[in-house]
């Protein structure tokens, strides 16, 4: 059997789909469901980065690496609904303990210690937001409730 030339083959979009879409964040930035399955690198060096999920909506998932922790960056809930849920990894605690939140609304990359590369994947099921992160200190990226 000969091999589809290029273009023929109905799996040739595969590997976009597979690797996803990538943003450098600067700014604030609300973003939105169609941003699902993006991974944005948060660039906090000139100033802090603040983000805002879209509301909650079975499926939609979003990833977040901090290149540059020289000020901080948040992440918010659409309307601060106490709404994200989970935990992060810190490679610092002695115990390797993490720590956790039973609902919150903003997730906080603290301002030149989280590291560069701590990340957070939140995952959405329709109600809350489920965030998993991983930091190289511990306490330097937390979720929290405001006011």
């Amino acid at each position: 059997m000969a091999n589809p030339m290029y273009g023929s083959n109905s799996f040739d979009n595969a590997l976009d789909n597979v690797v996803g879409a990538r943003e450098i964040l600067h700014v604030d930035t609300t973003i939105s469901k169609s941003d699902s399955g993006k991974l944005f690198f948060v660039d906090g060096g000139a100033t802090g980065v603040d983000i805002t999920l879209p509301a909650p909506e079975l499926g939609l998932k979003f990833d977040f690496i901090v290149t540059d922790t020289s000020n901080a960056c948040t992440i918010v809930t659409a309307g601060s609904s106490n709404i994200i849920k989970g935990f992060a990894v810190e490679a610092e605690d002695a115990g390797d303990a993490a720590s956790s939140n039973t609902a919150g609304d903003t997730i906080t990359f603290v301002a030149s210690d989280a590291g560069t590369g701590a990340r957070v994947s939140l995952e959405c099921d329709g109600v809350y937001w489920y965030a998993l992160g991983i930091t190289e200190a511990a306490d330097k990226l937390t979720v929290t409730q405001a006011g």
